[in-house]
């Protein structure tokens, strides 16, 4: 037996298995044959340093033969171990029952086999396992991510390279030390309505002082008095000036002011006064001027006023139409009448318009003055 051992585990060496799965399969088979066939041989009956050679008869416990001396002659005794089985034994139905050796082997076998069939299957299962195909996929996607990721920007991942504002939402951010708070809001809210309500309306557009119409006091006792204004000093010393020209003023005679109470006449000097209108003028005026002008049918004018005028005469010079004149905006109905070859003197400063009757007839004038 141990030379079939030894030849087996040269076989072994020999014939390896070319695959992974082959060699793990047939491995995992040979090594659990080599544990059983050990352990059969340890449990066996037979005497330390004595040969014990097993015989497997077809159908029958295994006998064993004990030689007790190898050099010996003598006819071996036959010894029979039910505990080790016969061949026919199948195999134990579980791992803990009262079972062979030749059964639990058996077992073993059987277990050892749908070991390496499961797992080559699992070593040869290639549904679900990467692909070439769907790698290339997957290198298309991230090379598209990559293109769409911006550059670091001085070490940092810039949110939006577009400059887009992004929206934020602060609702579940805690407040900062400090912040207002919607408990404060709403006393300030009931402060400012109170105010509202205490506010008159409007008025002209203005917000009115007191709407009940007392007047309000007012002092001004602490406020600085500005660049130039009047003073008590100044005050006091205009007030004697006034108290001295009160003295100096007599009392009013029939309601009237009297020009000098003594009685004394006062000199009075006209020369650089004014005439009054119509009033006589010394002989001979300073100048003159005269000239002609054509009449319409529409008021135009024939004389523009003059402050310093002495008088002016006109003369129709038409021999048949007559004109009118008269002040500004003349007409037929309202015009002093020049007939034909009549003339008029007039002493007035003022404007001096003309208007015919009809056709185009020519007025003449005459003008004196200073």
């Amino acid at each position: 037996m141990r030379k079939y051992l030894t030849n087996r585990m040269k076989e072994e060496n020999v014939q390896r298995p070319t695959s992974n799965v082959q060699r793990r399969s047939q491995g995992s088979h040979f090594h659990g044959f080599l544990l059983l066939l050990g352990f059969l041989l340890l449990v066996a009956p037979g005497a330390e340093g004595q040969n014990t050679n097993v015989v497997n008869p077809p159908s029958r416990p295994v006998p064993v033969r004990v030689y007790p001396d190898p050099s010996a002659s003598a006819t071996p005794q036959v010894v029979t171990d039910s505990n080790i089985g016969a061949k026919t034994d199948s195999a134990a139905t579980t791992d803990t029952g009262t079972f062979s050796l030749i059964a639990l082997f058996k077992r073993s076998l059987q277990k050892l086999t749908t070991i390496s069939t499961d797992i080559a299957a699992l070593v040869n299962n290639t549904t679900g396992g990467a692909t070439a195909a769907n790698q290339g996929t997957a290198n298309t996607s991230l090379s598209s991510i990559d293109g769409k990721t911006p550059a670091l920007v001085s070490g940092r991942q810039p949110v939006d390279g577009s400059g887009v504002t992004q929206p934020v939402s602060a609702a579940t951010l805690p407040l900062p030390t400090g912040a207002a708070t919607s408990a404060n809001q709403t006393t300030a809210n009931t402060s400012l309505s109170s105010i509202d309500g205490k506010m008159p309306a409007l008025v002209s557009g203005r917000q009115p002082v007191d709407g009940s119409g007392v007047t309000q006091p007012v002092s001004a006792a602490t406020l600085p008095l500005p660049s130039g204004a009047a003073t008590s000093a100044n005050q006091s010393t205009a007030n004697t000036s006034l108290s001295s020209i009160d003295g100096k003023t007599p009392a009013l005679v029939s309601g009237r002011q009297p020009v000098d109470g003594s009685g004394v006449t006062q000199p009075i000097s006209a020369a650089t006064l004014p005439l009054p209108t119509g009033a006589a003028k010394a002989a001979g005026a300073t100048n003159y001027a005269n000239g002609q002008v054509t009449a319409t049918t529409t008021a135009g004018t024939l004389k523009a006023a003059n402050a310093t005028r002495r008088s002016i005469m006109f003369k129709n010079l038409d021999t048949a139409i007559t004109v009118y004149l008269g002040g500004a905006t003349v007409t037929s109905a309202n015009g002093v009448p020049l007939k034909p070859g009549e003339s008029v003197t007039i002493n007035a400063t003022g404007l001096v318009q003309v208007i015919s009757a009809s056709g185009s007839p020519v007025v003449s004038y005459w003008e004196e003055y200073d």
